[in-house]
């Protein structure tokens, strides 16, 4: 069955130009044997097998000697697909036939990019308390440096968890400048926020509130940071990364 891609305009598209990242994707795509699509051909497949080493991936072979025929001629070729909701595409140029074990196959280099489209502009992440992610600063008045736990995420800004007795230092519309985000094997991410609003009290007897932070003046490498982070976080967020991702130097 062929993906479902939704469309997406030029700012809504993103790109991955790490080869780690790129292969986590790729290999989490043959795990799935996700339904991928070349284009423009129209012709379905799946991936096999992504091969760092060799630089290569293994597609599924074709249904018929028609299709066989458009693929081997065709150039400039592209795979479409979607993985965890979120549509993908790389590209494909023309592929070679191989072989994987007995069965006829495609091999395509592995794609030097990857562009993910997403759907909304603010893709939000909702992060469980659990996995430990804070918000770190230090206190102005000279107290202990604040930890606070990061609930969500999105390219625009951060939903934290403050307690009640702090909710006079997040006032909406206060600046907080230099702020660590910690990811922990996902990374670090140096921003300054602005508070935008406070979420309604919950009935549960839950001492703290949830602030939303809106990022302010992000330079580029912080923005490609953050955009290969949701996707890491949105996408594939129980494959554990080799390495975490880097910060921007200052």
């Amino acid at each position: 069955m062929s993906p479902t891609v939704q469309p997406a305009t030029a700012q809504d598209d993103f790109w991955l130009d790490e080869p780690a990242s790129i292969a986590r994707v790729l290999r989490e795509l043959a795990r799935t044997r996700t339904p991928l699509l070349f284009e423009p051909a129209g012709i379905p497949t799946r991936l096999l097998l992504a091969d760092e080493d060799r630089r290569a991936c293994v597609l599924e072979w074709c249904r018929n000697g028609r299709e066989l025929e458009r693929l081997l001629n065709a150039t400039g070729l592209s795979l479409r697909g979607s993985l965890g909701g979120t549509p993908i595409r790389f590209a494909a140029g023309t592929p070679e036939v191989t072989r994987l074990g007995n069965t006829p196959a495609f091999h395509i280099p592995l794609p030097a990019r990857l562009q993910y489209l997403q759907a909304r502009r603010h893709f939000r992440v909702r992060l469980a308390a659990a996995r430990g992610f804070r918000c770190r600063r230090e206190d102005e008045a000279g107290g202990p440096p604040l930890s606070l736990d990061i609930r969500d995420l999105s390219l625009s800004g951060v939903g934290l968890r403050v307690p009640l007795g702090l909710l006079a230092v997040f006032a909406p519309g206060r600046l907080l400048p230099d702020c660590t985000l910690d990811f922990g094997p996902f990374g670090i991410v140096q921003a300054s926020l602005r508070v935008v609003r406070h979420g309604p009290a919950t009935p549960q007897a839950d001492a703290r509130r949830k602030v939303g932070c809106v990022f302010v003046d992000l330079d580029a490498g912080t923005r490609r940071q953050l955009q290969r982070l949701v996707f890491a976080l949105e996408v594939a967020p129980e494959i554990p990364l080799e390495a975490p991702l880097e910060t921007p130097p200052a």
